[in-house]
């Protein structure tokens, strides 16, 4: 099922996943208030960091750094 997943999408389904998880993030702090912290847990993430990390790693951006130059 996983080289099937990864074939058709050519991602992992964890790497499906966290990006989906980043398009949301990404949508909640163009979009409202929410701290860096609570969009995290709102995405699914329960690590703040782990969150950052990632959203870093995909965006190449900082939560933060993504909305300031959204602005």
């Amino acid at each position: 099922l996983m080289r099937m997943f990864k074939e058709g999408l050519g991602m992992s389904p964890i790497s499906y996943v966290i990006s989906r998880r980043i398009a949301k993030a990404q949508e909640l702090l163009l979009n409202t208030p929410l701290s860096v912290t609570q969009v995290a847990f709102q995405v699914g993430f329960e690590d703040s960091g782990y969150f950052c990390r990632q959203f870093k790693h995909v965006t190449g951006l900082t939560p933060r750094e993504f909305r300031k130059g959204s602005k």
